[in-house]
Formats: structure tokens, C-alpha cells, sequence
């Protein structure tokens, strides 16, 4: 069923395309408006807002007391191109609104199931193996707004950073010259039997 702000446009659209089609004849006259609403089950202001948007056109001229004239055989053909173009476009912005939106949302899942993965990795791996998967929060840190290359993080910790957690978005792999900053979970690995580094992580 035609939504009600659209059904004017719809209407305009059928008698220009019986104006193109020669089904109503350039020069003549269109039925009264109380008729049209009748023919098409609408009430008048819809069938007023029809022939406005055709008047607009050149297509038909309404002439008070003596009703409305059929102008232009090619501005309906005109109108009728113009329709399907809007109508095309409004097809196209709808299908990238539902696009935009399904990689919103998948990306959101990816997010989450890379933060339960690198959860469950954290877990499975200090129980199991031979390394221990470690986090340091990098706020207050000596590590604070360097980047991973530049931080001295394998030397401070023995470590290696594997990802960042940042916010709701886990980093895995992160680029060695991404910057660590306040608010950064690092998550690094280092094995179990690796003597402790007795070094300072505070920042100066």
C-alpha cells in the first residue's frame, strides 16, 4: 500500500504517463478533482496536490471556472523521467542506509569477538603453556604516548605486546609504530619461566 505523503506523487505520475501515452489528449480537458478522487479512492487535497505538482511541470494548467487543460504531451514524457530517476535514487539511498547499518552492526560483532577471543586466548594459554599472557595498563606508565617501537617495552618487561585494548575496540597485532595512550590496555606475552625484570614501569 502507497504511503499517504507519497500517493499525490503516484497519481501525478499516471495521468502524465496517459498525457505521454496519448491516452488523454493534449488540448483537452481532465476530469473535475471530485471525479479523480473518486476514480482513485483519494480524497480532493490529494488530487489538489497532484495537479500542483503536474501545474509545476507544464503539464496541465488548472484555469479557475473552467477547469484543467491539458498542456504538454512531452513535459508528462519529462515528468515521467524525472520521476523514475527520484524514485531510483531513493531506492539507492535506502539500500546504502541498510548497508551502512549491517556493517555498523558487524562491525561491532567483529569488535566483540575479537575482545573474547583475546579473553579466552589470556586465559586458555596461562593455564596451559609455556608463556603467560599479561596486561599493564598504560595510564601512568613509562610507556605513556610512545609509540610500541619506541617505548622500550621488551626491555622494560621481557615481554611482547600482541594487542591494545582500547576502549570497546581491541588492536590485535598493533603496527610497532602505533602510539600507546592513557586510557590503553597493553596485552603482551612473555614465557613463564623468563626471570622478572625488577624495573620501574612508573612514569618520571
Amino acid at each position: 500500500m502507497l504511503k499517504q505523503s507519497s500517493r499525490y506523487r503516484n497519481i501525478a505520475f499516471d495521468i502524465a504517463k496517459q498525457i505521454a501515452e496519448g491516452n488523454i489528449i493534449e488540448g483537452s480537458k481532465l476530469k473535475g478533482r471530485s471525479v479523480l478522487a473518486g476514480s482513485y479512492n483519494v480524497s480532493p487535497e490529494t488530487i489538489r496536490k497532484s495537479i500542483a505538482l503536474l501545474e509545476e511541470y507544464k503539464i496541465v494548467q488548472v484555469v479557475p471556472g473552467s477547469g484543467i487543460n491539458v498542456l504538454s504531451k512531452s513535459m508528462a514524457a519529462m515528468f515521467m523521467r524525472d520521476f523514475h530517476e527520484k524514485d531510483k535514487m531513493v531506492v539507492l539511498k535506502n539500500e546504502l542506509k541498510d548497508l551502512l547499518d549491517q556493517r555498523e552492526s558487524l562491525d561491532e560483532h567483529i569488535t566483540t569477538t575479537l575482545k573474547s577471543i583475546a579473553e579466552y586466548s589470556l586465559s586458555v594459554f596461562n593455564e596451559y603453556n609455556q608463556f603467560l599472557f599479561l596486561e599493564i595498563p598504560v595510564a601512568e606508565s613509562i610507556f605513556l604516548n610512545k609509540s610500541i617501537l619506541n617505548s622500550g617495552f621488551w626491555e622494560a618487561t621481557g615481554g611482547t605486546i600482541v594487542a591494545l585494548r582500547r576502549g570497546e575496540t581491541m588492536l590485535i597485532s598493533p603496527n610497532p609504530m602505533e602510539m600507546l595512550l592513557e586510557g590503553d590496555i597493553i596485552i603482551y606475552i612473555k614465557a613463564k619461566q623468563a626471570e622478572e625484570t625488577f624495573i620501574s614501569l612508573g612514569s618520571d
